[in-house]
């Protein structure tokens, strides 16, 4: 994203699977802000 188009609050456009959809800048992750969920993609090692 162009540094100009990246202030908090702002409303965007994107595609996402070849379709438009609207969004917003936020300040945050919108899901799990603090990553207390496990990762999936995580790799995990015996002990």
């Amino acid at each position: 994203m162009k540094l100009h188009v990246n202030v908090l609050g702002k409303e965007v456009e994107i595609i996402a699977a070849g379709e438009p959809r609207k969004g917003r800048i936020l300040g945050e992750p919108a899901y799990d802000p603090k990553s207390e969920r496990p990762r999936t993609d995580a790799v995990h090692q015996s002990a």
